[in-house]
C-alpha cells in the first residue's frame, strides 16, 4: 500500500496533486492543512483521501511515526500571501515546518521522497 501525505492539501496546488493521485488509483492519502478559513474545505470535498489532519496536530504526530510507513510527502503547505507582514509567522510556516521532513531520516520515519514546492529530495533508498 502506498501512503502519501499532502500538506497544503486544501489549497489549489495540494488539491490538484490529490486529484492527480486519485486519477492514478491512489487514495491512501493523508491531507494536511489549516482549515481556519473554512471555505477551503470545498477543494477537498470531491477527493478520495484516507484522512484529514489539522496542521497543528500533524507534525508532532508525524515525527513520532504515528501515520505508519509514508512513501512520499508532497509538502505544499506555505503562506503565499505576498502582503503578510508577520515575519515570525512566515519563518515558522514557510521554513521551520519545511525542515521537519528533512529531519525524519534521523528519527527513523523517513518517507522515500519529499517534494518541497516542486523540489524533489530522496530521503531513503527505494526498494
Amino acid at each position: 500500500m502506498t501512503r502519501i501525505v499532502v500538506t497544503g492539501a486544501a489549497g489549489f496546488i495540494g488539491s490538484n496533486i490529490i486529484a492527480g493521485l486519485n486519477a492514478r488509483g491512489i487514495d491512501d492519502i493523508i491531507a494536511v492543512d489549516d482549515l481556519s478559513q473554512g471555505d477551503k474545505f470545498l477543494n477537498l470535498a470531491d477527493l478520495q483521501i484516507a484522512d484529514y489532519v489539522d496542521l497543528d496536530d500533524f507534525y508532532p504526530n508525524f515525527n513520532e511515526g504515528l501515520y505508519g510507513q509514508v512513501e512520499a510527502v508532497f509538502h505544499e503547505g506555505a503562506c503565499s500571501d505576498t502582503m503578510e507582514q508577520d515575519g515570525k509567522y512566515m519563518m515558522d510556516n514557510n521554513y521551520t515546518l519545511s525542515t521537519s521532513c528533512s529531519r525524519l531520516p534521523a528519527a527513523g520515519h523517513a518517507p522515500a521522497l519529499c517534494l518541497f514546492g516542486g523540489h524533489l529530495r530522496r530521503l531513503r533508498h527505494l526498494p
